[in-house]
């Protein structure tokens, strides 16, 4: 369900190591059959927390991209 995906990602997201942020990553994008709505919240806080290149060049696209083709509604 998505409240365990976004624990998870946050999870992640706290921890030091790098491969974590990239973990999450790859989960939400693993994941986004479940996604709802709501899920560009957690997009934006994880590209706002620990905004390295790395991670950051890869939301827009893979993230934020995939969700506005889920949800075209949605105007943020």
């Amino acid at each position: 369900n998505e409240n365990e995906i976004e624990k998870l990602v946050l999870e992640m997201w706290q921890l030091l190591e790098r491969e974590f942020q990239y973990c999450a990553i790859e989960f939400l994008m693993a994941s986004k059959k479940y996604w709802q709505p709501q899920m560009i919240d957690l997009i934006e806080q994880i590209a706002v927390k620990k905004s390295w290149w790395e991670t950051i060049d890869y939301l827009p696209v893979h993230l934020a991209g995939k969700y506005f083709q889920l949800f075209p509604q949605k105007k943020y």
